[in-house]
């Protein structure tokens, strides 16, 4: 099992190494605006800022130990402890600021003076960031040999007329990459039947983000979906529910407007309450599309409630490292 959709993503980072300031100016240029860039002209300086700037401890804070309340119910010793998943935390990743600095992609030239670029990977603090290796003609077998050895995830000859198009290639999928590898140990608490599995649901959401310009997404537990956020920072919600839930939500509350029959008219039930107090501060009723894989989704503007206190990610910038 995998997810199709990872639990979260946001904005990230490419890093860049080269002792020719040149051409950190023109790749950053060239992996365009959305991009956040920072450029290193020395692998030392690039070691040291890159150390712990990676999404893994992260996302295992959100893996916590079962306690005896969790265990109460359960048979067996509960001394024997097991671990959870603190789902309705996940949002709260979106509260941190400085999520963006996560590394997506660190791209190293070869030929570099003091360090060359297999010896800058040999050292770099390990994380799930791609790495790219730029070479020459005559690096190749250096090359080849580093990607065997688990050093890189790939290598590109840096005089490679279309070295900027491959590059751009490799950064625009990256990140997807990277959440998959950073998400990865959160896959056990989840089961085949999430939304999060269904390649249906991926597509469908991906083609949103798209039309939208979704730039970021939370996974919600209730309600049930996506906290998501555009270029602009506007909060948009993506509710998804099952025909199972849509049909217990409408069987346990009063909708003031309810047909007959509401599994056969494209709409489901949407309730947002306060949790402090326990009261439902929005209940209605929302159209909604079907997924043919049994989903039902609807997508709106996030109300104010559910993004009280996240922070917004800034447009992607360009930052060199002398």
């Amino acid at each position: 099992m995998t997810f199709h959709l990872p639990p979260y993503s946001y904005p990230t980072t490419v890093a860049t190494v080269d002792d020719d300031p040149h051409f950190l100016e023109s790749l950053a240029f060239s992996l365009g605006r959305g991009v956040r860039c920072e450029a290193f002209e020395h692998p030392a300086t690039a070691l040291e800022a890159l150390r712990d700037r990676d999404g893994s401890r992260r996302a295992g804070r959100l893996i916590a130990p079962l306690d005896a309340t969790d265990l109460a119910d359960l048979p067996g010793d509960w001394t024997d402890r097991g671990v959870r998943l603190r789902c309705s935390q996940i949002v709260q990743v979106a509260r941190n600021p400085a999520r963006q600095l996560d590394v997506c992609a660190v791209i190293a030239d070869y030929d570099m003076p003091g360090m060359d670029g297999v010896s800058f990977f040999r050292a770099l603090h390990p994380s799930k960031a791609k790495r790219i290796l730029l070479t020459g003609k005559a690096d190749e077998r250096i090359a080849v040999a580093a990607f065997n050895d688990g050093l890189i995830d790939l290598f590109l000859q840096k005089h490679d007329p279309d070295i900027r198009l491959r590059l751009h290639d490799v950064i625009t999928n990256a990140p997807a990459d990277y959440f998959q590898r950073v998400t990865e140990p959160l896959i056990p608490f989840f089961t085949s039947e999430s939304f999060l599995c269904d390649p249906c649901f991926a597509d469908y959401a991906r083609g949103l983000f798209r039309q939208h310009r979704v730039i970021e997404h939370y996974l919600l537990h209730r309600p049930s979906g996506l906290l998501c956020f555009d270029r602009d920072g506007d909060g948009w919600l993506l509710l998804v529910q099952s025909l199972e839930e849509v049909e217990g939500l409408f069987e346990a509350g009063s909708w003031p407007d309810r047909p007959d029959e509401p599994l056969s008219h494209g709409i489901q039930p949407f309730e947002l309450f306060e949790s402090r107090l326990g009261e439902f501060v929005q209940r209605e009723i929302l159209p909604c599309e079907r997924l043919t894989s049994g989903w039902n989704c609807s997508f709106i503007p996030a109300p104010a409630l559910l993004l009280e206190g996240l922070k917004r990610v800034p447009a992607g910038r360009f930052h060199r490292h002398h």
